[in-house]
């Protein structure tokens, strides 16, 4: 059993330390699961578990506890400099932006009203009593109040079309999931700071962070799709992470406002599908889930994408857990991995 114990240990250690890892880069120091208080025997238990197929289609798997980085395995043919579209996890760094566009003073804060935005628009229709009623607030936490939006893809101008919408609800009545609303942010962005979405990105939280490479898609009229259009390393989504759970400073920079970073992580819709509330543009796990049974804190947040790409942010443990796949069961893995990291 001892001999057992220790190969374990061993395996694990080597999981965090890939081909690559002496690239100069590297934005967090790497260290034993061991020494950061986790279990290593249950990540190397995990890994195998993978390999084998057991979670489906994962593509990346990586764990950040006290600042330093104790797992990083990726699958199939992905490895660490390879990007990984992650869908909508893409509205989590728009809503940082917009974050920071508020304490630069370019937006005043969430109760301004959507219309007040777009002053170039002369003319929209269904402007309503509801519609003026539509602030920055309602398009974050997606209780604007929106018909449906499902030609948005096929319009030549996205903020444009989502004027033009109908409301439907009292906007803060109803939530409903809603990219057209973070395509209003990539709008919202632009008009207030002068730049795009992305070179907002790129000047005010990329660059100050380490992100050098990633895609971010536009749409029509060169819009930075802020509902889904950005690829980035794993590796550079953990940063992310790590940026949340320390309140926005890194390196000594505060990058976003410890204020932003609380009222966004703040449950503004107390149930919004499964077992989730919503914040601003990001998620929580509900008190009755099997992740916050598992917790000996319910703080956990997350960035979510479609095809299962998350990232989870889980402060009382100083955690961060990176996972991208193609629908892989990544709650299974999150369960397997919050039983393995001691307090």
């Amino acid at each position: 059993m001892r001999i057992m114990y220790v190969l374990s240990i061993l395996i694990a250690l080597s999981l965090h330390c890939q081909n690559n890892s002496t690239k100069s880069d590297m934005p967090f120091p790497v260290s034993n699961p061991e020494e950061q208080n986790i279990n290593a025997g249950v990540l190397a238990q995990l890994d195998s578990a993978i390999l084998d197929n057991n979670y489906g289609d994962v593509h990346s798997v990586l764990v950040v506890r006290n600042g330093h980085l104790v797992f990083e395995k990726y699958y199939k043919e992905y490895d660490r400099n390879r990007k990984h579209h992650i869908y909508s996890i893409s509205k989590t760094f728009t809503s940082a932006l917009i974050g920071i566009a508020i304490d630069q003073g370019k937006i005043k804060g969430v109760n301004e009203r959507m219309l007040d935005f777009f002053p170039e628009y002369n003319t929209i229709l269904n402007n309503d009593s509801l519609k003026k009623a539509i602030t920055l607030h309602h398009l974050l936490a997606m209780t604007a109040g929106f018909e449906s939006e499902d030609s948005l893809g096929s319009s030549d101008d996205y903020v444009e079309y989502m004027l033009n919408r109908p409301v439907a609800f009292e906007p803060g009545k109803v939530w409903s999931y809603s990219s057209g609303s973070s395509c209003l942010l990539s709008g919202i962005i632009k008009n207030r700071t002068g730049m795009s979405a992305e070179d907002y990105a790129k000047k005010y939280l990329f660059t100050p962070l380490g992100i050098t490479d990633w895609y971010w898609a536009k749409g029509p009229h060169d819009l930075t799709n802020t509902a889904g259009g950005l690829d980035l390393r794993p590796l550079d989504m953990a940063l992310f992470g790590q940026l949340y759970l320390q309140n926005g400073e890194w390196k000594g920079k505060q990058i976003v406002s410890k204020e932003w970073i609380d009222e966004s992580v703040k449950v503004h819709v107390a149930f919004s599908k499964e077992d989730r509330s919503y914040g601003y543009h990001l998620w929580q796990f509900l008190p009755t889930s099997a992740v916050a049974q598992l917790l000996e804190k319910n703080d956990v947040f997350f960035a979510s994408g479609a095809a299962e790409q998350k990232i989870y942010i889980i402060p009382h443990l100083k955690c961060v857990v990176v996972m991208t796949g193609d629908r892989a069961k990544v709650k299974e893995i999150l369960l397997k991995v919050i039983p393995a990291i001691k307090n």
